[in-house]
């Protein structure tokens, strides 16, 4: 690809080696009249400050876990013996005193040397690591998961004093300096050579030499505001109420689409352009729960970025095509008197009721038609033990 008019190359993410990056910044300004501008964004974790960071942070846990380690250790050592004041501050005392120095040891040497002739040597030792490898290795593959040498050092520059330069990373890495220069080879007529094979100095270095000449480039977004988790919705069935508000959803999202990027991305993209079938779900589940009564709580619910946008249009749909509030309360038709000296009871509400005691059902005897008894218990009166009895008392 020769594309001669590309100012800009941004790459995205230090997730190829150096040799590659400079492949892909070698795609700008191939028209020697214009001036190209080449961006690289790293993850936040390849930078030495994150990096000293986060082995602070290591440390810390470690000298808590050790800690509680020695606090579950002397707890235990004192239901068997006593402990000596001597004993008890050599077995609590804090473990920052020795245990930072193993941690910044190895955090020295895993961070990126300072200086330039630290970087040749790293660089040899890289290459001929990669040769002993070979291409198809397990090694090369795990080499392939972590970061390039050359892009760690591209990285933090800025920190190693030897360096203090971008672009001379490139130069070391490459062995520009011993590179030697053929333009006047190619044309022995012209003094200077070979116009096209000669090779000029840039007049804008890096960002470190020339800071504000990418300062266009810096992000001044201000971090985005704290956004409380939406809710738990419980599952349920979706009754008519709820198709009939998706399906008037559906509809106003492909009219906005059409008004708002035209027929041919709604036939291209389709309506989630504009609200998407996440969204557009999340909507009708939180109007069913009677979550969503504002455009904070839109905002909050779904998280969609055109809340503020068509915000007041969505809840005017939710509240034309919402289902109806259940009412709490029972209501009971009252009752018409009727002509006849009989008092008409209205049946009472089952909300209404009281929490009055009710009375014990009392078994009635079907031999003598008398409550608190049946007719195979012996107080019956016409129990067949009885009438022996009194057959007894006739003979006698």
């Amino acid at each position: 690809m020769d594309v001669p008019d590309i100012e800009l190359i941004i790459q995205w993410w230090a997730t190829c080696h150096l040799a590659t990056l400079w492949q892909h910044f070698g795609h700008a300004a191939r028209n020697k009249e214009l001036m190209g501008m080449a961006l690289l964004s790293a993850e936040k974790e390849h930078f030495e400050e994150e990096r000293e960071a986060r082995a602070v942070r290591k440390t810390q846990r470690d000298n808590a876990q050790k800690r509680k380690a020695t606090d579950s250790l002397a707890a235990q050592n004192n239901k068997r013996r006593a402990v000596t004041p001597s004993e008890f501050s050599a077995n609590s005392a804090h473990p920052s005193a020795s245990a930072p120095q193993a941690d910044n040891k190895d955090s020295v040497a895993g961070s990126v040397n300072s200086g330039l002739q630290e970087l040749k040597d790293a660089m040899v030792n890289t290459y001929q690591e990669l040769n002993k490898a070979g291409v198809n290795g397990q090694a090369a593959k795990r080499k392939k998961r972590e970061l390039d040498l050359g892009m760690d050092y591209l990285i933090n520059a800025d920190q190693c004093m030897g360096l203090m330069c971008r672009r001379k990373v490139f130069d070391v890495c490459f062995d520009n300096e011993v590179a030697d220069f053929d333009h006047l080879d190619c044309n022995p007529e012209c003094i200077l050579g070979c116009s096209r094979c000669l090779i000029l100095q840039p007049m804008v270095c890096c960002d470190i030499h020339h800071p504000d000449r990418f300062s266009i480039y810096s992000s001044q977004a201000d971090e985005p505001s704290v956004i409380s988790r939406h809710s738990c919705l419980p599952k349920y069935t979706k009754q008519a109420p709820n198709l009939v508000l998706q399906d008037a959803l559906d509809d106003w999202r492909e009219q906005k689409t059409i008004s708002t990027y035209g027929w041919s991305h709604l036939n291209d993209l389709g309506p989630s352009l504009v609200l998407p079938n996440c969204m557009l779900d999340r909507i009708v589940d939180c109007a069913h729960h009677r979550k969503i009564n504002s455009i904070l709580d839109l905002k909050k619910e779904t998280g969609w970025t055109d809340s503020d946008r068509f915000g007041n249009e969505i809840i005017t749909l939710i509240q034309r095509h919402a289902p109806p509030i259940a009412s709490p309360f029972v209501t009971t038709p009252l009752s018409y008197p009727s002509t006849g000296n009989v008092p008409v009871l209205a049946t009472p509400c089952p909300a209404a009721r009281t929490n009055a005691p009710t009375l014990k059902h009392k078994n009635k005897c079907s031999a003598c038609n008398n409550e608190g008894h049946n007719a195979r218990n012996r107080v019956c009166p016409r129990h067949p033990s009885r009438a022996a009895q009194n057959k007894e008392n006739d003979q006698s």
